[in-house]
């Protein structure tokens, strides 16, 4: 009964949402786009020279109902065109006016709400439509990297530059306005006491968190697991098959064997590999947006709660002399019969005892449902690290018909870049020698056949030379080269939301609060049905007091809080997305958009053409 209630009430929820939603057809449009659209094409012209277009890490996102924080929050702040924010891969992209708004303030705006917000990388939308590049560098002792990001921001050319990790630097530029090398020679002469270097290439940090991430869950799982699965037999199984386990007895007072245990070893698991999900919850309160670590921890501390309290009572009764469990309620909770040793009984009858064990098995749950998401994450963006791994780490630049290994990075549009056969191509370039190369393309087109090239043929960066030799001209790095927009298309497409993913999002933000106040409204219905004498109590308490009719009350609301709590709805979709266009990249099938996959599923006819692969 409870379980229908719920779902009717999150039916009505989503669709009074989707209604709301369609009334307001401006409020997810953020707060300057509609004049902007009204604006005339000169101020158009001359705001477009303002808008920038900022990303930013977001830490803290746990569900669907975080990342609608995050974007509302965002796009509530004047100025903002558009705020996106990526669940899963815990980003948010924002377009903005930076006459109205900074970087700063949007940073604030996201940590005032509870998250931790670090900028990744900023620049005007005009530069980064154009393409952009990046260079990492690095300094001796003496310079930060928070002075040498603020001297290379001020040059001609960058779009942005901050620091990337410890004393590394990483620069976003226009290649088509100044070359890397340039940019060098200038901040070397900003600081020329010291030494500024290329810095190596870096590791993906991302996926060293979740990493880190999913090791914490996976232990907190491992140590979990085993007290939820004795939990589960003592207070599901062994009922279930009338198998009691006895009583310890210490003199005169029996304390009933299955509650003992289950005390020991929920205990641990609700207050310490449990704890995450408090931490988050408590966050989550605090910022007034309720999400699913709210509903997990309300429902395992309530039902542990209400267990305790009851083993609480019974306990007090036996200090004061009262006997806390009668025989016939003994022989219920032991689902035998025979004869009981005198003295004081202290246990939990069958259904109290259920709550205590559902706490562990509650957490152990949702904690396997976070470490094989977390898994996911993690599968995905190593397929895209090999991605981009595929591109050459160096290039042999030909100076005044002199040869260098240089870092890729260095590599300028119009460089002359010497080939050789089995090395990688390090940028998209136009073959300038007479001989023909033979290059393996499969990484880009799947042709497994090496292609041959001849003088003014392109050649794409990431590309194998499998035989030859010669010389190319370097036409487009950074992110305008073939497997730069491929990378930037398959970010791109992760980052979109379906109109499932929309929909999920919208009822998600109202869902917590609903079955919050569902759970609310089903305790308080029971209580009244009672005392109102519509509902029949169990044999057992027809002597219960207003105390213990409160307590066998709060046994619905707290069911319909923990049938709520495994909610799914707001992590499928975004993980689903993710997942199938980091496969689909893998195997060489990219994806534009979410919403292409969402399409697909009606596709029933599909034609291929091979020729010319």
């Amino acid at each position: 009964q409870a379980l229908g209630f719920a779902a009717f009430v999150f039916y009505i929820g989503g669709r009074t949402a989707a209604w709301w939603g369609s009334q307001v057809p401006g409020a997810a449009k953020g707060g300057k786009s509609t004049a902007v659209s009204k604006a005339a094409p000169e101020e158009q012209s001359a705001e477009s020279d303002d808008r920038c277009r900022a990303e930013m890490k977001v830490g803290g996102m746990t569900c669907s109902a975080c990342s609608s924080t995050v974007e509302r929050c965002l796009r509530m702040q004047n100025g903002v065109e558009s705020a996106a924010v990526n669940l899963v891969l815990e980003k948010a992209t924002v377009v903005f006016n930076k006459t109205v708004v900074s970087t700063e303030e949007l940073l604030e705006s996201v940590e005032d709400v509870g998250f931790v917000a670090t900028l990744i990388s900023q620049g005007p939308v005009a530069g980064i439509d154009e393409g952009h590049a990046s260079l990492h560098l690095e300094a001796s002792d003496g310079v930060s990297a928070a002075d040498l990001a603020a001297a290379a921001g001020k040059l001609p050319g960058v779009l942005s530059a901050s620091a990337a990790d410890g004393r590394v630097v990483r620069v976003n530029y226009k290649p088509l306005s100044v070359g890397s090398r340039s940019l060098l020679k200038q901040l070397e002469e900003s600081f020329p006491q010291h030494e500024i270097h290329c810095a190596p290439p870096q590791g993906n940090n991302e996926i060293v968190g979740l990493q880190t991430h999913a090791q914490n869950l996976w232990f907190n799982l491992k140590c979990s697991a085993l007290p939820a699965a004795v939990v589960f037999v003592l207070t599901v199984v062994l009922p279930a098959a009338g198998i009691d386990l006895g009583t310890i007895d210490c003199l005169t007072v029996h304390i009933h064997t299955a509650t003992a245990v289950v005390v020991v070893l929920s205990t641990p698991v609700q207050f310490v590999f449990g704890r995450e999900f408090h931490v988050q919850a408590r966050k989550a309160l605090a910022r007034g947006a309720p999400n699913m670590d709210v509903l997990v921890s309300l429902a395992t501390s309530i039902s542990f709660g209400y267990a305790m309290l009851v083993l609480l009572s019974k306990v007090c009764r036996a200090a004061t002399g009262q006997q806390p469990m009668s025989y016939e309620e003994m022989l219920t909770m032991h689902h035998g019969g025979g004869a009981m040793p005198a003295g004081v009984h202290i246990g939990l009858g069958c259904h109290a005892l259920h709550f205590f064990g559902m706490s562990p098995i509650l957490i152990t749950v949702v904690l396997c449902g976070k470490f094989i998401e977390t898994a996911a994450k993690i599968h995905t963006m190593e397929s895209l690290v090999r991605l981009m791994e595929c591109k050459s780490q160096t290039a042999h630049l030909v100076l005044d018909d002199k040869e260098q290994v240089v870092p890729v990075e260095l590599v300028h549009v119009g460089d002359k870049l010497r080939l050789y056969e089995g090395c990688q191509v390090p940028v998209d370039g136009e073959l300038t020698s007479e001989a023909s190369l033979w290059v393996n393309e499969a990484m880009l087109t799947g042709e497994s056949a090496p292609v041959e090239k001849r003088k003014g043929s392109v050649v794409m960066g990431g590309t194998t030379v499998a035989s030859g030799s010669g010389f190319i001209e370097a036409t487009t790095i950074g992110s305008r080269t073939a497997l730069g927009e491929i990378l930037t298309l398959i970010s791109n497409a992760q980052a979109t939301k379906t109109r499932t993913q929309q929909l999920a999002n919208t009822v998600a933000s109202y869902f917590v609060t609903s079955v919050m106040a569902c759970s609310v409204l089903v305790f308080l219905v029971w209580l009244s049905l009672i005392h109102m004498r519509l509902v029949a109590l169990p044999p057992d308490m027809d002597s219960a007091n207003s105390f213990d009719i409160a307590l066998f009350a709060g046994r619905f609301g707290i069911a319909v809080l923990m049938v709520a709590c495994p909610c799914a709805m707001g992590l499928a979709t975004p993980t689903a997305v993710m997942v199938s266009t980091g496969v689909a990249a893998r195997m060489g099938c990219l994806v534009k958009s979410a919403e292409a996959l969402e399409t697909g599923a009606s596709v029933r006819i599909v034609v291929l053409d091979k020729t010319g692969t």
